[in-house]
């Protein structure tokens, strides 16, 4: 019998059986990689897909981060609309009361401007509040001062003696805006100390008779 030969076949029938890559490939530790190894081996070997700049946003760029700026309320858009036209309406109360007249001379100081500014600001306030009545006045005084405050109409001296009743008009209107007639509502809170100590500097705050409500004796008297 020859066992060489037998030998011999049964070992060759032994290395077929074996996959060649099991005989010099050495299979990985890592279970990962050797499943990887078995894909190639398989023909199943797809690149891996490189990480797209997007799958590292955390966040959609739809979503739009909330700001830390803090906006205006309804309440401080009331607050400033009506600070502009309580500064309006002190012009239109100082010009009237200068008959619109600057060093005796007739002037464009109670112009269309003021008027139409204080008819937009009106207008833009009135769907904001509850009580619309003043700002309703407000509008009508302008329509009916502006065809007497034009420069030519001032100088023909027509209107002189219904001037200061006009400022007197103006007047009423911003305490009924304000409830007050200090000066202090015109400005913002952090501004109206220094402005009213501005304002007693200049000369510019009215008698106690005419507003019952800004003793001179509680403003400090300017030092020379």
């Amino acid at each position: 019998m020859d066992w060489l030969g037998m030998v011999t076949n049964a070992v060759g029938d032994l290395i077929n059986k074996i996959p060649i890559e099991r005989m010099i490939i050495k299979e990985p530790d890592n279970k990962e990689d050797r499943e990887e190894l078995k894909a190639i081996l398989k023909g199943n070997n797809k690149p891996k897909a490189e990480p797209r700049a997007e799958d590292e946003i955390t966040q959609p760029a739809s979503i739009v981060r909330k700001s830390h700026a803090k906006i205006a309320g309804p309440e401080q858009t009331i607050e400033y609309q009506n600070r502009e036209i309580g500064k309006i309406i002190l012009q239109m109360e100082r010009h009237a009361s200068q008959k619109f007249h600057i060093n005796g001379i007739a002037c464009d100081c109670g112009s269309s401007k003021h008027l139409l500014d204080l008819e937009e600001l009106c207008e833009e306030t009135i769907p904001m509040v509850d009580k619309t009545e003043v700002y309703y006045k407000i509008i009508e005084l302008g329509k009916e001062i502006a065809p007497k405050v034009d420069p030519e109409v001032v100088a023909s001296g027509r209107y002189d003696s219904e001037y200061p009743e006009y400022s007197k008009k103006y007047r009423d209107l911003r305490k009924e805006l304000f409830g007050t007639l200090d000066f202090a509502p015109l400005f913002e809170k952090r501004e109206r100390a220094n402005t009213l100590i501005g304002a007693v500097v200049r000369n510019e705050l009215p008698s106690p008779t005419e507003t019952q409500e800004v003793p001179v004796e509680t403003v400090p008297e300017p030092q020379t």
